[in-house]
């Protein structure tokens, strides 16, 4: 059965770049670019083949719709970023930290429950084969 292609936007580009060859890599398609400069916007744009490139987030969210946001903002503005992609029924990546404190972390995870999105948070070294093998070893074994 073939794997179904998502549509993604991707908000900050520090960060938020690298998700971009990793999301086109797993058949996904990158539909727009954010972050406050316009002009790099549409550059990181071009060099991916992404159509859309915005300095506003709430523009991409409203105009773009993709099904996945990546929120790779300043740590200040994610819980703001992530709260309206929620309620507009996208399902959100953030990068760390996922909020300025815990009150803030609970309210995204229970925005994600409410609506029935998944959310989740970048941890790069979560899945490769060598990370898997050291925590399948117990410890005192070594």
């Amino acid at each position: 059965m073939a794997r179904r292609s998502h549509t993604v936007g991707v908000i900050g580009l520090g960060f938020g770049r690298a998700h971009i060859p990793a999301f086109q890599a797993c058949g996904s398609t990158v539909v727009a670019v954010c972050q406050r400069n316009l002009a790099g916007a549409r550059a990181i744009a071009d060099r991916y083949g992404i159509p859309l490139a915005f300095e506003r987030w709430e523009d991409l969210l409203e105009q773009a719709k993709p099904e996945i946001v990546v929120i790779a903002t300043p740590p200040h503005l994610r819980r703001q970023v992530c709260l309206r992609a929620l309620s507009l029924g996208m399902h959100v990546l953030c990068e760390k930290p996922l909020a300025l404190n815990m009150n803030e972390a609970r309210e995204m995870m229970e925005a994600a429950a409410a609506t029935n999105r998944v959310g989740g948070t970048v941890f790069n070294f979560r899945y490769p084969a060598a990370m898997q093998r050291m925590h399948s070893i117990r410890a005192g074994a070594c």
